[in-house]
């Protein structure tokens, strides 16, 4: 059996921190993570992986039914230190809450203002999917409160802070109400309340708590018919670094930048007998780093995404979309394939640009930066952004033609964003020091051929696409898929060819020679 230790820590978040942010933020969501897609394919091969959550996640159900992973077990420690492993769903209602008597409520498009004698008394902030979130409550002009929900519909925790966030505290409850821990701030001290099975009542911080649980529960579960995997980060190798685990059931999973390799950090590596590589740039990396280990595990080159045959139907449209992911460019270098793409533009009335990014879409960045290129192409009458035509002419002082084509801004937050976006596209353009690993797999399955700067194990030169040695070959490039369907043909039957190769029964057969071995 799997069991997997995931990294799904925001950047903004403490170690053991996994408290979701409101349905509206615009905060950083977890996507394209390793460990999902790994857990994803192995539950839909009826493999019964496990997860080991050492964060405290009142809105886990919540992410987990996001990521079409819902059926998937899980040990929580937090449900675990507050006896809530058993609870039920149900929903919870903030109106069945005991309020004042004569409590008003206001509602917002994003949430819902409580008023008690025109005066605030609390805001009540909601999740994905409209469960209660959580309700903050100024107690009184130096003191506030935040009551935290689970989303299985009972109250999880209780933070409190003075005006000044100087002090305070933040007490876990039990699904009867009973404080299970406290945790000081900011010292983040923790008291242990009750009996929970710990060797101490009192923790210098969380992080050693959680380390004592997660290395107890571990040391009883790897037994020689199981194995760990750990997606490679800090926290999680100091999470691991007093567990005494078997080297033969633990594996590290290497994705993205997630870690800096450092020879600390090698050495803490080298407690697993299985490195996973994502990357040919991370695989070619480990190699190296490895040499100088005593005992030198095995390093595999494996996406952590698998392919699957769904194809595009652009080849049935007139118009040719072209998408370009311009994440990974200096400026200059953003400005330079604009102008390409713009001079393909004025001279193929088909072709209609997507640009993509992972990042949070800068509107007035992108209009200061690249816009002045329309106007020095002479094309301000036939291509636009497409928030520029959202918006009011009053507002832009612009008058938007009918015969503008609209160069589409897509802000890639989840995968669906970036299937459905590929399923009329006729080029993926992405031209960083490190191609997105997801768009080169989600494009193979897809169908479509990609041009790229650097040469991976994903696209192959003349084959599913190009690897061009300078900005200047890329007219070239995208005439030689758009110019006619030859080229483009033969990509789409060579990346057939290539979807076996990364398909789920191939990386699950992988997988199961990690556990057998």
């Amino acid at each position: 059996m799997f069991y997997f230790l995931p990294s799904w820590k925001q950047a903004s978040q403490t170690t053991w921190d996994a408290t979701p942010q409101p349905w509206y933020s615009a905060a950083h969501k977890i996507e394209f993570d390793d460990t999902v897609s790994q857990l994803r394919m192995l539950h839909e091969a009826q493999q019964q992986p496990k997860i080991v959550l050492t964060a405290y996640s009142p809105f886990l159900r919540t992410f987990l039914q996001q990521q079409k992973l819902l059926g998937v077990a899980y040990y929580s420690v937090f449900d675990d230190l507050q006896k809530t492993t058993t609870m039920p769903m149900r929903s919870l209602d903030f109106l069945d809450l005991n309020w004042p008597a004569d409590i008003e409520f206001n509602y917002t498009p994003f949430l819902v203002i409580a008023s008690l004698h025109d005066r605030l008394w609390a805001r009540i902030e909601f999740g994905e999917g409209g469960r209660l979130l959580k309700i903050e409550r100024p107690v009184n002009d130096q003191q506030t409160k935040t009551y935290f929900f689970d989303d299985r519909g009972f109250l999880s925790s209780i933070k409190f802070w003075d005006q000044a966030r100087q002090r305070g505290s933040h007490k876990f409850l039990s699904s009867t109400g009973e404080v299970c821990l406290q945790l000081a701030l900011p010292a983040n001290t923790v008291r242990v309340k009750g009996a929970l099975g710990l060797k101490q009542t009192e923790y210098p911080d969380l992080d050693s708590l959680i380390q004592e649980r997660v290395s107890n529960y571990l040391s009883k579960t790897l037994t020689q018919n199981n194995f760990l995997m750990v997606a490679a980060s800090t926290e999680n190798l100091a999470l691991l670094a007093a567990a005494n685990l078997p080297r033969q059931r633990l594996g590290f999973s290497i994705f993205s930048n997630r870690l800096s390799f450092d020879l600390q950090t090698c050495q803490q590596l080298a407690k697993g007998k299985v490195w996973l590589a994502d990357t040919d740039q991370n695989y070619q990396l480990l190699v190296a780093k490895a040499q100088g280990l005593p005992n030198p595990p095995q390093i595999r080159l494996m996406t952590p995404f698998d392919s699957r045959l769904n194809l595009g139907h652009s080849q049935q449209l007139k118009e040719l979309k072209i998408l370009w992911l311009f994440d990974g460019l200096s400026l200059p270098e953003q400005k330079q394939v604009f102008s390409v793409l713009l001079a393909q533009v004025a001279k193929n009335p088909a072709i209609q640009l997507t640009l993509a990014t992972y990042r949070q879409l800068d509107q007035t960045k992108l209009a200061t930066e690249l816009g002045p290129l329309i106007t020095q192409a002479n094309l301000n009458d036939q291509v636009i952004f497409d928030f520029q035509k959202s918006a009011s002419d009053e507002e832009n002082d612009l008058t938007v033609s009918a015969n503008q084509r609209l160069i589409n801004c897509l802000p890639i937050k989840k995968e669906t964003d970036l299937i459905k976006e590929l399923s009329a596209t006729r080029l993926i353009i992405d031209l960083a020091a490190k191609p997105s690993l997801f768009l080169q797999i989600a494009g193979i399955s897809a169908g479509i051929p990609q041009i790229n700067r650097v040469v991976t194990s994903y696209v192959q030169p003349q084959q599913n696409g190009l690897v061009i040695r300078s900005l200047t070959e890329l007219t070239a490039a995208i005439d030689y898929y758009l110019v006619g369907l030859k080229h483009w043909n033969q990509a789409l039957v060579y990346a057939t060819e290539r979807i076996a190769e990364f398909s789920s029964q191939k990386l699950l057969s992988i997988w199961q020679s990690l556990e057998s071995k």
